[in-house]
């Protein structure tokens, strides 16, 4: 049975370009360690989705995150036994950046081009993700 997440694409203007927050994963996580990631996480039981997307922001970076609807995912890893249906959401956030010790070993902001470049570890379905995002944003 898939499990629920969220997922958040937080953005910013800066210089004129648009850059993407990402999370690069601790390496005691047991899955995708030291993989750069969308900030997000499991519904909790009862939780709607929006208001999971929001919680696990705040509690994976400090900040407070205004979500909008982006499109469901499905991030399948049959050797990992990993089979989760992924709400992502979009949007700004403002506050104090704190990274959460446990979960989040650094955070940091990324141009799209740079986000998207293969160099970068993305874990997940994240790129797709990205890529997908990317191509959105370049149609408005």
């Amino acid at each position: 049975m898939p499990s629920v997440s969220v997922a958040a694409i937080i953005t910013r203007m800066q210089d004129d370009e648009l850059e993407i927050l990402l999370t690069k994963r601790a390496d005691n996580m047991p899955t995708f360690p030291g993989a750069w990631v969308l900030p997000g996480g499991r519904v909790d039981e009862y939780e709607r989705r929006e208001q999971a997307v929001i919680r696990e922001v705040k509690e994976e970076t400090g900040v407070d995150f205004y979500p909008t609807f982006f499109g469901v995912y499905d991030e399948i890893f049959e050797e990992r036994q990993i089979h989760a249906v992924v709400t992502v959401y979009e949007g700004p956030c403002d506050g104090e950046m704190v990274a959460d010790e446990y979960e989040v070993s650094e955070i940091g902001w990324f141009s799209l081009e740079a986000a998207l470049k293969h160099d970068l570890d993305l874990g997940f379905e994240h790129r797709t993700i990205l890529t997908d995002y990317a191509n959105h944003h370049a149609s408005r």
